[in-house]
């Protein structure tokens, strides 16, 4: 349900109430031109969020999932707007330390072929990566009903760019090269 200050900061926006003039709002929505060809996407957005409501990215994800993205949807608890914390003395979650990492190795994982396989971005290839491949295995990105993925996800074990950490990451990351100790 739509709050009255979300209401009028979306009219603001639109320029018309969305209930009457829905293909404005079609055309404003980034749902709307999700095709099966857009890049892998990481959704992260604040549970508080009084601007853009969560449910906001919850449809772009379950979209975004709907046409095989290998998207997540990370929801960063007591987080508002640019996740800000609400109330302003709550620790978010993940953390700010934690959100950055999630950005740098989503970016990583699909710009820089050659961190393929390093989940901690050390520089090594090592059992250490490994084992944390092995601790995310059945981590989904977008689960059931657009729920969040989970708060240890990473994109950087989706090896196999399909938005869900299993076996075939295991194989990719077994097959791709030698491991240094």
């Amino acid at each position: 349900m739509i709050q009255i200050s979300e209401m009028n900061l979306l009219i603001d926006f639109l320029g018309c109430d969305p209930r009457l003039c829905p293909a404005v709002a079609r055309f404003a929505s980034p749902v709307t031109y999700v095709t099966a060809d857009d890049p892998p996407v990481l959704c992260m957005h604040g549970d508080k969020d009084a601007t853009v409501p969560y449910r906001q990215a919850e449809l772009l994800a379950g979209r975004l999932k709907s046409v095989g993205n290998a998207c997540a949807l990370i929801k960063v608890k007591n987080a508002g707007h640019i996740f800000i914390p609400s109330p302003v003395t709550a620790d978010i979650s993940p953390t700010e330390e934690m959100l950055e990492m999630l950005t740098v190795g989503h970016l990583a994982r699909y710009l820089e072929p050659g961190l393929f396989g390093d989940l901690n971005m050390d520089g090594r290839k090592d059992m250490r990566d490994f084992h944390m491949l092995l601790a995310l295995v059945g981590s989904i990105g977008v689960g059931p009903g657009n729920a969040p993925a989970p708060d240890t996800w990473n994109p950087l074990a989706d090896l196999v760019p399909d938005g869900v950490i299993d076996y075939k990451d295991v194989l990719a990351w077994l097959q791709s090269g030698h491991v240094r100790n």
